[in-house]
C-alpha cells in the first residue's frame, strides 16, 4: 500500500496493493478480497440485465464490502511501527466514497418499480434514471396517470412491459385514474426534422438544437386526456430532470394537446427549472471548495489529526455524490474548522514555549533580586557581597535543573513537518514537565528561598501555573 493511495472497490487493486502481512494480522484481508470478487461479480450481471433481485443482490455484496473494509482498516490501524499498514488504514477510512458512487448506481440501474411512485422524493429518483435510460435507449414503452398539481402526476418506462400494464400499475399505487399510455421516444430516435414544436414549452428558436434534445416525444395509444402535454412537461421541470417539455403523437400523428377546463394548476413550475441549475452551480462550487480544503490535508503534521480530516473530507464528498447539499455545506464547513484547528496547533504550541521562556526568566530575575537585597542588607557588615555570591552558588542547580530544555521541546513540535517529530518531541515534553513538577515539590531550598525575609518571592507558584498549563496544551 503506497501512502495517500485511493481506495479501488476491485478485487485486484486489493490484491496488488494489501501490504505484506507474514504475521496475519489483518484477518479479514482474504475476506474482503472475496467480497470485492462477489460484488464486481454482481454489478456486471446487473451491467448485462437491469433487474431488482439482480440490484438486491448487488447492494447486498457492496454492504459486505463496506463492512469488511472497516474491519480491515480498524485491523490495520492496530499493527504499530509499519508504515504500510498505516497507510492502509487511511486509505481504507476513504472507501465510503466510492461505495456511495456505487449505491447510487445501483439505484439508478435497478429494475424494481414496486413501490416508487407514492414518495415524491423516491419517485424523483426513478425518475431520473428511467429518462438516463431513454436518453441512451431512444424508445421505451410508458404509462401515466395524471393528478391534481405537477408532483402528483407520475410517468412510468419499461423497456419491454408494454404501456397499459406499466398505467394499471400506476393507477393501483397512486389512486389515480386518468391515465394514457404507449411509447416514449427522443427526438433523436425519431429524426431532428420530426421533433416539432414543444406543447408544454413556449420555444424560443435561440438554441433549437438544446430545445430538441430536451424534448419528450409520447406517441398515445387511444385516447389522449386533456392537457397531458402540459402537465407532464410541468413535472418533469417540478422534479428537475434533463427532459422539460413533451411533444404528444396519436398512432404516430403529432397532435395538440387539448386543454382541459378543469386544470387549477397555474404555476409554469420555471422556479423549479431555474432552482435545478442553481443547485448544479452550487455543487460545483462546493466540489472546488472541498477539492481546495482536501489540499491542506498533507500539510498538517499530526498523523492522529490528519486521519480525522480525512474522515471529515470523505464524509463531505459522500454528501455530493448523493447529491446532497446541505449536507456537503455542513461536512465541508466541519473540514474548515478541523482544519483551522489542526493548523493553530504550531501557533499554540510556539506560544507554549515563549510561555516556558517568561517563566523561566522571571525565575532568574527574582533570584537576582533576592540577590541584590541580600547584598544591600550586610553592606555595612562587609559581607553583602560574598552572601550574594554564595546564593548565587546555591541557585545555580535549581536554573540548571529548571532550564530551556523543555521550551526546544515545544518548539521543535511547533516548528514538525511530519506528525512523528511532533509527536516525539511532545512526548519528550511531558516528560520534562513531569520532571520538573517533581523537582519544585520536593526542592525545599526553593521553598526557603520564597520565603525568605530580605525580598518577597513567588517563583514556585509562578512555576507551578505555567507547568499545569503547559501539561494541558502539549498532552
Amino acid at each position: 500500500m503506497k501512502k495517500g493511495e485511493s481506495p479501488e472497490l476491485s478485487a485486484k487493486w486489493w490484491s496488488g496493493s494489501r501490504p505484506e502481512d507474514k504475521k496475519k494480522e489483518l484477518k479479514s484481508g482474504d475476506k474482503l478480497e472475496a467480497a470485492l470478487k462477489e460484488f464486481e461479480s454482481a454489478k456486471a450481471k446487473l451491467e448485462k440485465a437491469p433487474d431488482s433481485e439482480l440490484a438486491a443482490a448487488a447492494t447486498k455484496a457492496l454492504d459486505a464490502v463496506e463492512k469488511l473494509a472497516g474491519d480491515v482498516g480498524s485491523e490495520a490501524g492496530k499493527v504499530k511501527g509499519n508504515d504500510a499498514m498505516t497507510w492502509t488504514a487511511e486509505c481504507l477510512k476513504k472507501i465510503a466514497v466510492p461505495i456511495a458512487k456505487e449505491r447510487r448506481w445501483i439505484l439508478e440501474n435497478g429494475d424494481e418499480d414496486d413501490g416508487m411512485f407514492t414518495d415524491p422524493d423516491v419517485y424523483r429518483i426513478y425518475l431520473r434514471k428511467m429518462l438516463k435510460r431513454m436518453k441512451s435507449a431512444g424508445e421505451m414503452n410508458f404509462g401515466a396517470v395524471l393528478g391534481k398539481k405537477a408532483d402528483d402526476h407520475r410517468i412510468a418506462f419499461h423497456k419491454s412491459k408494454s404501456g397499459r400494464p406499466l398505467a394499471s400499475q400506476l393507477v393501483k399505487e397512486t389512486g389515480l385514474h386518468v391515465m394514457a399510455f404507449g411509447t416514449a421516444l427522443t427526438t433523436k430516435a425519431v429524426g431532428e426534422e420530426e421533433s416539432g414544436e414543444s406543447q408544454s414549452t413556449e420555444g424560443s428558436g435561440d438554441d433549437l438544437a438544446d430545445l430538441k434534445a430536451s424534448t419528450l416525444i409520447l406517441d398515445i395509444k387511444e385516447k389522449i386526456p386533456p392537457g397531458l402535454g402540459r402537465k407532464l412537461g410541468k413535472m418533469l421541470k417540478k422534479f428537475k430532470v434533463p427532459f422539460k417539455s413533451v411533444v404528444l403523437k396519436l398512432d404516430g400523428k403529432e397532435v395538440a394537446d387539448e386543454v382541459d377546463p378543469n386544470d387549477t394548476d397555474a404555476d409554469d413550475y420555471d422556479d423549479d427549472l431555474k432552482t435545478a441549475q442553481n443547485d448544479q452551480t452550487r455543487l460545483k462550487e462546493l466540489t472546488h471548495a472541498l477539492a481546495e480544503l482536501m489540499k491542506q490535508i498533507p500539510g498538517v503534521a499530526d498523523k492522529g489529526v490528519q486521519g480525522d480530516l480525512v474522515r471529515l473530507a470523505t464524509q463531505a464528498r459522500a454528501m455530493l455524490a448523493v447529491p446532497n447539499l446541505a449536507g456537503a455545506e455542513q461536512g465541508i464547513e466541519a473540514l474548515r474548522k478541523a482544519l483551522a484547528g489542526a493548523q493553530d496547533k504550531g501557533a499554540t504550541y510556539a506560544k507554549a514555549g515563549e510561555a516556558w521562556n517568561a517563566a523561566h526568566g522571571f525565575m532568574v530575575r527574582e533570584y537576582d533580586r533576592l540577590g541584590k537585597a541580600l547584598q544591600a542588607a550586610y553592606q555595612q557588615d562587609g559581607i553583602g557581597a560574598d552572601l550574594s555570591k554564595k546564593l548565587a552558588e546555591k541557585v545555580k542547580p535549581v536554573l540548571d535543573t529548571l532550564n530551556g530544555d523543555l521550551s526546544k521541546q515545544i518548539d521543535t513540535a511547533a516548528k514538525a513537518t511530519d506528525g512523528q517529530t511532533r509527536q516525539t518531541s511532545l512526548g519528550e515534553a511531558v516528560k520534562l514537565i513531569g520532571d520538573y513538577k517533581n523537582f519544585i515539590g520536593s526542592s525545599a531550598l526553593m521553598g526557603d528561598l520564597d520565603d525568605n525575609p530580605f525580598a518577597v518571592l513567588a517563583v514556585r507558584d509562578r512555576l507551578t501555573d505555567t507547568l499545569a498549563a503547559l501539561e494541558k496544551t502539549v498532552r
